[in-house]
C-alpha cells in the first residue's frame, strides 16, 4: 500500500497546524513501529503530529479532507514495514525539490525516527541487538545533516540516493529484528 506523497501530508499538517513536518511526523511513526511492532500506535502518532484536544478524552480531531491522507500514511506505513519485498519508504520530498531542502527532510526524518524509538522504548538501549544500536547511532549521525551549498551535483545526487537506501533498509531491518525478538503471545497450547 501506498502512502500520500511528502507534498500532500505536507498541505495536511499544515491545515491541522501539525506540530512538526511531514518527514518528522513520518520518521516519529517508522521510530514508534519498529521500536514495538505489535503496538497500535494511530492514536498515539497522531496526538505526537498534532494539536491534540486534550478535553476531548484522547480523541484526535481533524478536517474532514485531512484524515484520510494521515490514515492513509498511517496505513500505508504499517503495510510497508510488513512487506516482505521491502517496498517501505521513507517520506522525504521528492527528486525534483533542490537537495538542500531533501537533505533538511532526512535529517527530520532521522531526528523523527529516533524521537519516536525512544517513545516506544525509553531507557537504556544496551539490551538491543548490535545490528540495531548500529543504525540508531546512524540515525544520530544523519540527524545532524547539513544541507549542502549550492545546487549539489551529480556525485551528491548518488551519495543522497544511497543514504535514502540506506534509511529504507535501516528501518526494515529495526522493524523485523525487534518484531521477531519480541516474546510470541501464547496460543493457548501445551506441549
Amino acid at each position: 500500500m501506498d502512502i500520500p506523497n511528502f507534498d500532500k501530508v505536507s498541505r495536511a499538517l499544515k491545515q491541522m497546524e501539525g506540530l512538526s513536518e511531514a518527514s518528522e511526523s513520518h520518521g516519529t511513526l517508522v521510530g514508534l513501529l519498529a521500536a514495538a511492532p505489535d503496538e497500535n500506535w494511530r492514536d498515539r502518532w497522531l496526538k505526537m503530529c498534532l494539536k491534540a484536544d486534550d478535553s476531548a478524552q484522547g480523541v484526535v480531531s481533524m478536517p474532514a479532507d485531512a484524515s484520510p491522507i494521515l490514515n492513509a500514511v498511517f496505513d500505508g506505513t504499517v503495510a510497508g514495514l510488513a512487506d516482505l519485498q521491502l517496498r517501505f519508504e521513507p517520506l522525504l520530498p521528492g527528486d525534483e525539490a533542490p537537495l538542500a531542502e531533501r537533505a533538511r527532510a532526512l535529517g527530520l526524518w532521522s531526528q523523527g525516527f529516533l524521537y519516536g524509538f525512544s517513545m516506544a522504548r525509553p531507557g537504556r538501549h544496551d539490551s538491543l541487538p548490535s545490528q540495531v544500536r548500529e543504525v540508531l547511532d546512524d540515525l544520530a549521525r544523519l540527524a545532524q545533516v547539513e544541507a549542502p551549498e549550492g545546487e549539489g551535483d551529480e556525485q551528491d545526487e548518488v551519495a543522497f540516493a544511497e543514504i535514502i537506501e540506506y534509511l529504507r533498509v535501516a528501518a526494515q531491518l529495526v522493524h523485523d529484528e525487534l518484531r521477531l525478538a519480541a516474546p510470541q503471545p501464547d496460543s493457548g497450547t501445551r506441549h
